[in-house]
Order: C-alpha cells, then sequence, then structure tokens
C-alpha cells in the first residue's frame, strides 16, 4: 500500500494542471490509467473533476477513518487484557477467603497431607506422625553404654505452632503474584513443607562434652619395675577420645529425619607413647640381667650379690622412641663404696703411741688391700651387660699397701706433741655397749694418718660383725630403739670427733 500511495502522489503531481475543467483533454487521459483499490484515491472520472483542496480533505477522512478502526481494535483488546488482569489477581484472594483457617488443596508436611484441615486437625496430625519422635529422638550407644536424651537435653525445639501456621499462610499470604506463584506451584504438583525445629548446637555440643566423661579416657604407656630381684612389667592401653564435630553431624542428621533414629558414638584411638613392643625389649633387658648372681672376688675372699641386690642397681628410661634398662651410675657407686668399707683392710702401717715424748711401735705394719672403686665400677658394669651365665664372676681391682713406717724411720716422722684430745664416759652403760666401745676404741688405737691424707672412721672401723669383736645392743634406727650389731660405737665417733676438732685438723 505504500508503494501505491507513492506512485499516487508522484501521478497528481505530474497531472495536477490536468484536473482542473480547462483541459478535458488530461482528463480523457486520467480516465485511461488504471484503476486502484478503493482505499486510495480514486482517479477522477471523465465528466467529473475535483479541486486540489476537495482531495485534501477527503484524503484526511479516509486517514481519520482507519485510525478509529485501529484505535477500536487496541481498545477492546487493551479492555480485555484488563479484565482478565483483574480476575487473576482477585482470584487468590477469593480461594484465601473460601479456605479461610484451612489449609489449600496440595499442601503437605514432610510427606503427610494437611489439605483442607483446621489447626487442630493438623496438630492431631502431627502430634501422631511424631510421637515417637517428641518422646525420644535418639539413641546413643557406645559399647555396652546407651543414653536417650530428650530433646531439651538436645537443645531441640519441635514448633508445632509455627508449622501449622506455615501451612495455613502457604498460599494465602504475600502480594498477589506471590499468591500466585503458590497456587500454580500447589495446581502443578503439591507442595511438601518441612517442619519447624529449631536445634541449638552449642547445647547439643554440651551435652556430648558430658557424654565424652564416660567415654575418654587416656592412654597408659607400658612401665616396667624390678622390685626383689623380681621384673614387673605393665602393658600399655590405648586410649580413645570423643570426636565432637563428626558426632555432631552425625546428629544433626540423624534429628533433621523427625525419626527415632540410633546412633553410635564416633570415637579415635590415643596410641600410648611407650607401647608393647618397646616394653618386650626392655622386658628381655631386665630378665638378661637378672637370670644369674654375681660373684665378686679377690684371692680367697669372695661377695656374692644375689638377683635382688642386683636389682637394686637397674633403671628404667623411656621415652617416645625406646624404652631401656641400664645400670644406674650412681647406685652401682654407691654399692661398690659399700663393698669397700668390707674389702679395704684398713691402716696397713704400724700402731704407734706417744709415751713421755718418743714414738714406740705398739703393733707392727701389716700389708693391706685398698679396692679401686672406679675400675671395680666398669668391671661390675661390663659384666652385667653382657650375656648372663649361670653365675658372673667379676675380679675385683684393688691396690696393694705396704707399711712405709719401720722401726728406724720413726725419728724422722715429727711426731713429738700431743695436738688434741677427746675423752667421754662409758661408765655404768650396759654390757654390750662397754663390749662395742671398746672394740671400736681398739680400731682406732694407734692409727698413723700419713701427712694429706684422709681418714674415715667408718673404713677404719671396717664391719661391725663378731668376728671384729662386737656384739648385739640397742641401737637407735630412724628414731627408734631396735637391735643392732655394734651398738655404742657411735660414741667412739663423737669422742674421736672432739679429739680431731681441738687438734684443729680440718673435718669434710
Amino acid at each position: 500500500p505504500t508503494r501505491r500511495r507513492r506512485r499516487v502522489r508522484r501521478y497528481v503531481a505530474r497531472h495536477q494542471a490536468a484536473l482542473t475543467p480547462a483541459s478535458p483533454t488530461l482528463i480523457e487521459d486520467v480516465a485511461e490509467l488504471p484503476s486502484y483499490p478503493s482505499r486510495l484515491i480514486a482517479p477522477p472520472k471523465p465528466d467529473t473533476a475535483i479541486s486540489a483542496r476537495e482531495r485534501i480533505e477527503m484524503r484526511r477522512r479516509q486517514r481519520r477513518a482507519r485510525l478509529q478502526r485501529r484505535f477500536a481494535v487496541w481498545r477492546s483488546f487493551a479492555t480485555t487484557l484488563l479484565l482478565c488482569t483483574l480476575v487473576l489477581l482477585a482470584l487468590p484472594y477469593a480461594i484465601g477467603l473460601s479456605y479461610h483457617e484451612r489449609a489449600l488443596p496440595g499442601v503437605a508436611i514432610q510427606g503427610v497431607r494437611v489439605s483442607n484441615l483446621d489447626p487442630s486437625a493438623i496438630a492431631a496430625t502431627l502430634h501422631a506422625q511424631y510421637s515417637d519422635f517428641l518422646e525420644q529422638p535418639l539413641t546413643i550407644t557406645y559399647r555396652d553404654q546407651t543414653w536417650t536424651p530428650s530433646l531439651a537435653e538436645l537443645g531441640v525445639v519441635f514448633d508445632t505452632e509455627a508449622t501449622i501456621a506455615h501451612a495455613l499462610r502457604y498460599g494465602q499470604t504475600g502480594d498477589p503474584l506471590t499468591r500466585l506463584r503458590d497456587l500454580a506451584t500447589l495446581l502443578v504438583g503439591g507442595v511438601d513443607l518441612a517442619p519447624h525445629l529449631t536445634i541449638d548446637e552449642a547445647k547439643l555440643q554440651r551435652y556430648l562434652l558430658r557424654l565424652s566423661q564416660s567415654v575418654d579416657h587416656p592412654p597408659r604407656d607400658a612401665a616396667l619395675s624390678v622390685q626383689y630381684g623380681r621384673v614387673i612389667a605393665t602393658p600399655a592401653d590405648s586410649g580413645r577420645q570423643l570426636l565432637p564435630t563428626e558426632n555432631t553431624l552425625e546428629m544433626l542428621a540423624a534429628l533433621s529425619t523427625l525419626q527415632p533414629q540410633q546412633i553410635t558414638l564416633r570415637t579415635r584411638a590415643l596410641e600410648p607413647t611407650v607401647n608393647n613392643q618397646m616394653l618386650a625389649v626392655a622386658e628381655q633387658q631386665a630378665q638378661a640381667l637378672l637370670a644369674a648372681p654375681l660373684l665378686l672376688k679377690h684371692g680367697e675372699r669372695e661377695w656374692l650379690w644375689d638377683t635382688a641386690q642386683i636389682a637394686d642397681l637397674l633403671e628404667v628410661q623411656a621415652d617416645h622412641t625406646r624404652m631401656e634398662v641400664m645400670i644406674d651410675p650412681e647406685r652401682l657407686a654407691q654399692a661398690v663404696n659399700a663393698l669397700a668399707i668390707s674389702f679395704d683392710s684398713g691402716s696397713v702401717e704400724p700402731r704407734l703411741r706417744l709415751d713421755a715424748g718418743a714414738l714406740q711401735i705398739i703393733s707392727p705394719g701389716r700389708t693391706g688391700w685398698q679396692l679401686d672403686q672406679p675400675r671395680t665400677t666398669r668391671f661390675i658394669s661390663e659384666t652385667l651387660m653382657q650375656a648372663a651365665p649361670t653365675t658372673r664372676t667379676v675380679r675385683l681391682a684393688a691396690e696393694k699397701l705396704t707399711p712405709q713406717v719401720t722401726p728406724a724411720a720413726l725419728p724422722t716422722l715429727g711426731i713429738a706433741d700431743l695436738l688434741g684430745e677427746g675423752k667421754s664416759s662409758f661408765a655404768g652403760s650396759e654390757a654390750y655397749r662397754i663390749t662395742n666401745i671398746k672394740a671400736g676404741a681398739a680400731r682406732m688405737d694407734g692409727v698413723l694418718i700419713a701427712p694429706g691424707a684422709e681418714f674415715s672412721f667408718n673404713t677404719q672401723l671396717g664391719e661391725v660383725n663378731a668376728e671384729n669383736g662386737f656384739v648385739q645392743g640397742y641401737a637407735v634406727i630412724n628414731n627408734r630403739t631396735a637391735l643392732e650389731w655394734g651398738g655404742g660405737v657411735c660414741q667412739d665417733s663423737t669422742t674421736l670427733f672432739r679429739a680431731a676438732f681441738w687438734a684443729g685438723l680440718p673435718i669434710i
């Protein structure tokens, strides 16, 4: 049509002068033009002539007619659309009024349909569906222990009223578009709502913390002790620890089902630092060390250390990599020092007496022995650590002592004056005390101390037994009075101390 209008305009422009009454020839020419549709400008007839103004007015009327027809069509369409929109927007409200205080068709709560039910009916339906869960939501087990906590203990709140309100509000609240969308969902396949369940995770974890007091226990390291010559092994034991995060997640998943569930607590093993493999190695070492007694020999003299004495020397050391049974150097040194008291023969120099400024020998000197404690300690340690035969023997290391003071050397000693004196009385003492005091004094009488040498009362005294003239008597031991060899010999030591003190000798 647009192209045709353009052709008509060009035609009118070319033959406008011919459209007047004075141009019949041109009008005849116009009559010869092809015909056009009625909605276009009709060509002038041979017997009619119109002016240009009339032609323009005619076209305006035709244009207005076309616009009026088009407007009528659009107005009809808009009116229809508006009516449909109003109907759609009003439909949800009409449905809501018809289902007042009732759930719409297609509404379900976790698979249970509550369509067309009022609040009381929905509450009864929920109680029937979840009564078991509300009474006992979880059964928690661990080995032979069982716990059945309530929802309150777990920090869980099942909000029935909120669940009912949600079911009643679905499709009946919100703006019109929201309501239409909800109604469309109900129409297509319905909606399955979740019950309102509130879980306080902090309270749930506090409950797990209380359970951990019944479940958790620390690991126990393997232990080894040696008592009275016997090896006592205590095996290791793994510990257990509750896993709070994993158990919390599992309990949350179980609670979300809204059905009674049984779960087993998850734990992890805590391995001991010192395990049973380390214990087995250490136990084997201890058994080897105690396999046989230890025989100490020097010449014709012998000392036998039984397994109980050897056990007193042992020390158990353990860390995260090993457990080892060793000989405690300090304990062994103390044992060797005690051995030296009975081994050492004391002074080997002659016994002297100062009489009127002149020295005289009251007891000739003799050859003696002094235990070499460092070497003896090393020999004993090496022997014990070796593979144990039936009896282990150690040759004691000792130094031979020969007298250096002879009668001819007495004038060269320079002993001419009494430096110190100590006196104490034992008159009225019991017979056993008198015997022991005399025996102890005899062991000290006339002892010669070389320049720079150390004097030990215990070493000089030697073993307190019947062979050295001592008898049993009462003595104070650990604040108690008990029978003991050499009761009263302590008076010898205190008297000797007085003499050394008044002589100005250093006391160490």
